[in-house]
């Protein structure tokens, strides 16, 4: 406590001679501060996010400062950074990795549980970006579930300081030329700012892929360089005018805060606001307005102390709030906070600071002993993921064993045996026999696969799949980093309508996930191609009612989302067929645009899952829109006629 008294009361030198910066301290708070708070209160601070662009920045300055001053003195090593960079960041990360691994064993779901396993160890790996890539979006309602979200800053970060001290370093030591460097350095600040702003691959991949967020970073890098290398000095520039570039820094970044809202596009082009924002500031100098009277203010230094720590553990807390008390009040929330502010100052003076000055803990070298930590956190989310998430924990859930001990994953189809096509591959459980049924879409048909699998086994006929998650089959127009894999799927698929060995045609999507033209021109364009094949069979499978990431959660499909973790006995699986416009639209277009084909069976799914407009998420549903295979292969009748002659 005495510690803390004297760093509330004390004050670093805030000279321009000294390496440390009390304003940059503070605006770290000014970083943390609304990401914080729009975890807990999106409402409150919309564009709260943009507090992790202002980490990039100052995480940019500070770092390459560190490296450019090294080399200059010609005492830069690589151990050293890296040690500095070990000490400083793995003891906090490995005891939240244990935090959330115990709390999981006694709070989560087995497939829950196996998914915080994956990224645990994917964020001790620093690949955390592109787990969440393939699996969840930032800004959906999966997010509020993820106790571990919020490291994909952590891991972008290091994948750079990974690379970037050796490309310097390389750079320097080779040519000795500080324009060879800055050619390099700014070529990749302005390459990934222009892939960022041209990225045609989606929200999901521009806010998660390093490229195009290195920019931020290297915007920190460019004002470092520009001082380091070639003698600028902010403190040249009069007074006056630095008072007025500390406003308008300050502006820039609490306006996009307060005005962005769901179709913002971030990362792009408003996301500069903040990026420049944040270099204004620290271009600025201490003795600006700002700087002065606003982030060298003693709270704002303290809480920039802990802001490393406070960014760590104040996600995990919310998360198992959110999935503990799915509608938890703004009461609980705040306490969330609190306590992830308590949380963050004990660590911060009982571990951070400790293991920063030591040289050894025991007899073992720190920065060991701290990747001994990092190891036993990543290799306990190994064995966690490896054993399914121990199933056999009991939470009271015994009731409702059918939600939650199916798959969590598509182990069961991506490893089916496949027989090369064109240029995509058929997954068929007969693959010495050309598949005369073939299943085609997206994961909305593979999860038919083990029913009809057996159902052809009972008609002694081979049956295929042709598919790629998130691709409309008929009409490939997904863009972006599958759009290559859609293409080459949809191509595979109109040569099998082509092969006179194929004799029926079973199509099945998650109709109302892709744009209405879209639809309509990929279902005209099935109707040509299947009219040039007369005795080929055509099932149209509608699909299966889901809920969209907005929906609320009492109304999501997801059956985790129904579960009354305070008493399990009472959850409420049942809940009335969705009001989905996407859903039901998309259905009602697929029905009415091929309603006269003459070759055409529509088959609805909806009665037999949602009898009398009741759907039992229990027993069907393995998400918010997919089903679980295991229920399908058991129940799945609609199938049937498929495979009766």
């Amino acid at each position: 406590m005495t510690t803390l008294v004297k760093l509330l009361l004390a004050n670093r030198d805030t000279s321009s001679n000294s390496v440390w910066r009390n304003d940059i301290t503070g605006l770290r708070a000014l970083a943390v501060l609304p990401v914080v708070l729009y975890h807990a209160f999106p409402s409150l601070i919309p564009g709260g996010y943009y507090g992790v662009d202002i980490f990039f920045v100052i995480s940019g300055y500070l770092i390459s400062g560190i490296i450019f001053r090294g080399l200059l003195n010609q005492s830069f090593s690589y151990k050293d950074f890296y040690v500095k960079r070990i000490k400083r960041i793995l003891p906090n990360l490995s005891l939240l990795f244990a935090f959330v691994l115990l709390v999981g064993l006694f709070y989560l779901t087995a497939a829950e549980y196996k998914s915080l396993a994956k990224h645990v160890y994917s964020s001790g790996l620093f690949i955390q970006n592109f787990r969440l890539l393939k699996e969840v979006g930032y800004f959906t309602t999966d997010a509020l579930h993820q106790p571990l979200l919020h490291l994909w800053s952590l891991a972008i970060e290091e994948q750079f300081y990974i690379v970037f001290p050796i490309i310097c370093a390389v750079l320097f030591k080779k040519w000795r030329s500080v324009k060879v460097l800055s050619i390099v350095t700014m070529s990749i600040v302005i390459g990934s700012l222009v892939f960022c702003l041209l990225s045609d691959k989606g929200r999901d991949f521009n806010f998660y892929f390093p490229l195009t967020r290195f920019w931020e970073i290297g915007f920190g890098i460019t004002l470092a360089l520009a001082e380091k290398f070639y003698a600028f000095k902010p403190t040249q520039i009069p007074l006056t005018v630095r008072h007025g570039l500390s406003v308008l820094g300050l502006g820039m970044i609490a306006i996009p805060m307060m005005m962005a809202d769901s179709t913002t596009v971030h990362p792009g082009g408003f996301t500069l606001l903040p990026v420049l924002g944040a270099v204004a500031l620290i271009g600025a100098y201490p003795d600006a307005l700002v700087n002065r009277y606003l982030l060298c203010l003693r709270p704002m230094t303290f809480v920039g102390l802990i802001s490393y720590s406070l960014y760590l553990w104040h996600w995990p807390l919310l998360a198992f709030l959110f999935i503990y008390y799915p509608e938890a009040s703004n009461e609980l929330k705040g306490l969330a906070l609190v306590l992830s502010v308590l949380v963050s100052t004990l660590i911060y003076f009982g571990v951070e600071n400790p293991v920063r000055r030591s040289i050894y803990i025991g007899k073992v070298k720190t920065e060991i002993f701290c990747l001994g930590l990092l190891f036993v956190g990543v290799l306990s989310g190994v064995l966690v993921s490896k054993f399914d998430g121990l199933p056999n924990r009991n939470f009271g859930y015994a009731s409702h064993t059918k939600a939650f001990k199916h798959d969590g994953d598509w182990r069961f189809y991506e490893g089916a045996p496949t027989v090369n096509y064109a240029t995509w591959s058929i997954r068929t459980e007969t693959p010495g026999h050309f598949p005369r049924v073939i299943f085609a879409g997206d994961s909305h048909t593979e999860q038919s696969y083990l029913r009809a699998q057996k159902l052809a086994q009972s008609a002694r006929v081979s049956v295929g799949f042709v598919t790629s998650g998130g691709c409309l089959i008929l009409s490939p127009v997904e863009k972006g980093y599958k759009e290559e894999a859609c293409r080459k799927a949809s191509e595979s698929f109109y040569e099998l309508i082509k092969d006179e060995r194929v004799k029926t045609i079973v199509i099945s999507q998650m109709w109302g996930w892709y744009p209405s033209e879209s639809l309509e021109t990929g279902l005209r364009n099935f109707e040509k191609a299947i009219k040039t094949r007369k005795n080929l069979k055509v099932f149209i499978l509608l699909d299966n009612p889901w809920s969209d990431d907005q929906a609320p959660l009492a109304d999501n499909f997801n059956p985790i989302y129904h579960v009354n973790r305070l008493n399990p006995k009472d959850a409420q699986f049942e809940i009335l067929l969705p009001h989905n416009k996407k859903w039901l639209e998309a259905n009602e277009k697929v029905k009415t645009l091929t309603r006269e084909w003459a070759t055409a069976t529509i088959i609805e799914t909806s009665p037999n899952i949602c009898p009398n407009d009741v759907c039992n998420l229990a027993e069907w549903y393995r998400d918010a829109n997919h089903l679980q295979p295991k229920a399908l292969e058991e129940k799945g009748v609609w199938l049937d006629p498929i495979f009766e002659e």
